[in-house]
């Protein structure tokens, strides 16, 4: 962990963590969220009680472990998500998509969502769907249900990662291996950039 000046505060030393693939904040609840190898991790701040010398920012602060959830997202979590007002989070796995509350309740399991492992995925409360893309060029929109409502395609190599536009709510963002960032509209479901 980095305070503001870039220095490190605080560094989690364990030898049971596994690699960590994503890592996201939770602005709710002041927390971090990692997935990787061994499912997914809450982290939570708190003031170290030990007495600290050191005149650096942050320093008298670490991190704990709140909840460990192997089971979430399958044993290879590729990428986690969250969506900060509904407090659900996302999980990207090898061969699944995943939907959990943030006590680790299982929501919604998509299996299979894409012909390749998906790589992202992001919740739209503007359409109330689930967006997912793979290596396999395609960008889907599912229901909560999990019931695929449709599929979006325009990039010819893997489908790297997806994100919400800040300003505009009907619209999202993909970029790809093919060296391009494409602007999609959920009103129209169209490409709206490249």
């Amino acid at each position: 962990v980095y305070n503001k000046d870039f220095v490190e505060t605080f560094t989690v030393l364990n030898l049971d963590l596994k690699l960590v693939k994503s890592i996201i904040f939770n602005p709710k609840t002041d927390e971090l969220i990692t997935g990787g190898v061994g499912g997914v991790k809450f982290w939570k701040y708190r003031m170290n009680q030990k007495s600290n010398n050191k005149v650096i920012a942050m320093s008298n602060y670490e991190l704990f472990l709140r909840a460990d959830y192997p089971h979430m997202g399958g044993n290879w979590v590729t990428k986690v998500e969250l969506d900060v007002s509904t407090q659900q989070v996302f999980c990207c796995s090898v061969q699944a998509l995943f939907c959990y509350d943030t006590q680790g309740q299982l929501l919604l399991e998509i299996p299979n969502p894409h012909k390749c492992s998906p790589t992202a995925c992001i919740y739209s409360s503007y359409i109330k769907s689930i967006l997912t893309c793979s290596t396999d060029c395609e960008i889907k929109a599912w229901s909560t249900k999990g019931i695929i409502t449709h599929k979006f395609t325009g990039h010819t190599r893997a489908v790297t990662n997806l994100l919400l536009h800040p300003e505009t709510t009907s619209i999202f963002i993909s970029s790809s291996k093919d060296g391009s960032i494409r602007f999609w509209s959920l009103d129209t479901y169209n490409q709206l950039l490249r």
